[in-house]
């Protein structure tokens, strides 16, 4: 989580050499990654003590890991050094956070559709923007109703490919594409 933080800030930071606006950078990430990037804009704890941001502008999230406190495989693996819930994103919503864009299949096994609406609720009733965009039939990374989605998804292609194009017009709508 501190190096995705940290991605943030550097692209800020080198914006003009990159040709980047600083002021609009999308966090997108897929599974843990989609963890990641929601990570970057809940727990900037170096804020304070540094004056580039790793909130991340918008958020567009694919099949996220939001919701972690009964998850006992990441508990396994933070090797008792803290608790799923305190890196659970569902657990740390406030007002402030960016807007967000969550692509989920309904039947995802891996990161359950629970937890992306519980996410998506406490942002909107918190005064966030929070849009979801669900995908019936389909599982972990848009993997089809009938293939294992654990382990290694199959993503359907076609599927993906509308994803990608939802997620277009999301940040369209929000000036970060043209």
């Amino acid at each position: 989580m501190a190096d995705a933080r940290a991605v943030i800030r550097w692209m800020r930071a080198h914006a003009a050499s990159l040709g980047i606006d600083p002021k609009r950078v999308v966090a997108y990430g897929w599974s843990a990654g989609a963890h990641l990037a929601a990570s970057a804009a809940m727990f900037d704890a170096d804020a304070s003590r540094d004056s580039v941001s790793a909130r991340p502008d918008a958020l567009v999230l694919v099949s996220p890991a939001l919701s972690l406190e009964g998850d006992a495989w990441l508990q396994q693996l933070l090797l008792g050094r803290g608790s799923a819930r305190d890196i659970s994103p569902d657990q740390h919503v406030r007002k402030g956070l960016p807007p967000t864009l969550i692509l989920q299949g309904d039947v995802d096994t891996v990161t359950p559709m629970t937890g992306a609406k519980r996410f998506c609720e406490r942002m909107r009733a918190a005064g966030n923007v929070c849009e979801l965009q669900i995908y019936e039939g389909f599982g972990h990374l848009f993997t089809p109703v009938g293939i294992p989605d654990d382990g290694m998804p199959q993503p359907d292609s076609t599927v993906a490919a509308t994803a990608l194009k939802r997620a277009d017009r999301f940040l369209e709508s929000r000036g970060f594409l043209k």
